[in-house]
Protein backbone atom coordinates (compact mmCIF):
# COMPACT_ATOMS: atom_id res chain seq x y z
CA UNK A 1 0.00 0.00 0.00
CA UNK A 2 1.58 3.28 -1.09
CA UNK A 3 1.02 6.58 0.61
CA UNK A 4 0.66 9.53 -1.72
CA UNK A 5 2.04 12.88 -0.69
CA UNK A 6 -0.57 15.58 -0.16
CA UNK A 7 -1.10 17.97 -3.04
CA UNK A 8 -1.58 21.73 -2.84
CA UNK A 9 -3.22 23.91 -5.45
CA UNK A 10 -1.43 27.25 -5.54
CA UNK A 11 -1.39 30.42 -7.60
CA UNK A 12 2.03 31.87 -8.46
CA UNK A 13 2.05 35.53 -9.51
CA UNK A 14 4.89 37.59 -10.92
CA UNK A 15 5.46 40.56 -13.19
CA UNK A 16 5.79 37.99 -16.01
CA UNK A 17 2.32 36.57 -15.50
CA UNK A 18 0.19 34.35 -13.30
CA UNK A 19 0.07 30.57 -12.91
CA UNK A 20 -3.40 29.93 -11.56
CA UNK A 21 -4.39 26.72 -9.77
CA UNK A 22 -1.10 24.86 -10.26
CA UNK A 23 -0.74 21.60 -8.33
CA UNK A 24 2.38 20.99 -6.25
CA UNK A 25 3.45 18.19 -3.93
CA UNK A 26 3.25 19.53 -0.36
CA UNK A 27 6.61 17.86 0.40
CA UNK A 28 8.31 19.76 -2.42
CA UNK A 29 11.03 22.23 -1.36
CA UNK A 30 10.29 25.90 -1.98
CA UNK A 31 13.30 26.11 -4.33
CA UNK A 32 11.83 23.39 -6.58
CA UNK A 33 8.47 25.20 -6.67
CA UNK A 34 10.27 28.44 -7.58
CA UNK A 35 12.36 26.94 -10.38
CA UNK A 36 9.39 25.04 -11.85
CA UNK A 37 7.24 28.17 -11.74
CA UNK A 38 9.96 30.28 -13.35
CA UNK A 39 10.20 27.86 -16.27
CA UNK A 40 6.43 27.90 -16.78
CA UNK A 41 6.44 31.72 -16.67
CA UNK A 42 9.25 31.74 -19.27
CA UNK A 43 11.77 33.19 -16.81
CA UNK A 44 15.22 31.65 -17.16
CA UNK A 45 15.55 29.16 -14.25
CA UNK A 46 19.33 29.72 -14.23
CA UNK A 47 18.49 33.14 -12.71
CA UNK A 48 16.75 31.48 -9.75
CA UNK A 49 19.19 32.97 -7.23
CA UNK A 50 17.84 36.43 -8.13
CA UNK A 51 14.24 35.51 -7.24
CA UNK A 52 12.32 34.45 -4.15
CA UNK A 53 8.83 33.21 -3.35
CA UNK A 54 6.83 35.28 -0.88
CA UNK A 55 3.68 34.42 1.07
CA UNK A 56 1.78 37.22 2.81
CA UNK A 57 4.79 39.53 2.58
CA UNK A 58 7.20 36.98 4.07
CA UNK A 59 9.97 35.41 1.96
CA UNK A 60 9.88 31.62 2.13
CA UNK A 61 13.10 29.76 3.05
CA UNK A 62 14.09 27.71 0.02
CA UNK A 63 15.36 24.70 1.95
CA UNK A 64 11.97 24.09 3.62
CA UNK A 65 9.03 22.24 2.10
CA UNK A 66 5.59 23.70 1.55
CA UNK A 67 4.17 21.52 4.34
CA UNK A 68 6.95 22.50 6.79
CA UNK A 69 6.03 26.14 6.20
CA UNK A 70 2.29 25.47 6.56
CA UNK A 71 1.54 26.91 3.12
CA UNK A 72 -2.23 26.56 2.85
CA UNK A 73 -4.05 24.98 -0.06
CA UNK A 74 -5.29 27.75 -2.36
CA UNK A 75 -2.57 30.21 -1.33
CA UNK A 76 -1.12 32.81 -3.69
CA UNK A 77 2.67 33.02 -3.74
CA UNK A 78 4.49 35.95 -5.31
CA UNK A 79 7.66 35.40 -7.31
CA UNK A 80 9.75 38.52 -6.98
CA UNK A 81 13.26 39.77 -7.65
CA UNK A 82 15.42 39.83 -4.53
CA UNK A 83 16.87 43.26 -5.32
CA UNK A 84 17.79 45.68 -8.04
CA UNK A 85 20.90 44.90 -10.01
CA UNK A 86 23.37 47.77 -10.20
CA UNK A 87 25.19 48.16 -13.50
Amino acid sequence: MSTQAPLLVLTIQSTSGVLKDKTFNANEPVRAVKVSSMAQLKIDPSAASKYRLVLNGQPLPEDKTLVELNVPNGATLTLELTGAEVI
